[in-house]
């Protein structure tokens, strides 16, 4: 589970929603933590993800 809470987080931040399916696998997982940085992973992919189409400030 351990690697699951560190592998989560770096691809969110990459922001590449080709990664959300591999993600959101993770959303259901029978670990608290597991899923707690799945769903944050997502809020990132999408966060990011909508920051570049909007663009420079």
């Amino acid at each position: 589970m351990l690697l699951l809470e560190y592998v989560l987080p770096v691809l969110g931040c990459a922001g590449d929603r080709a990664a959300l399916p591999v993600v959101e696998r993770f959303l259901g997982h029978p670990d608290a933590a597991v899923r707690r940085e799945a769903a944050s992973a997502v809020r990132e992919v999408h966060g990011r993800s909508r920051a570049g189409r909007e663009g420079p400030g």
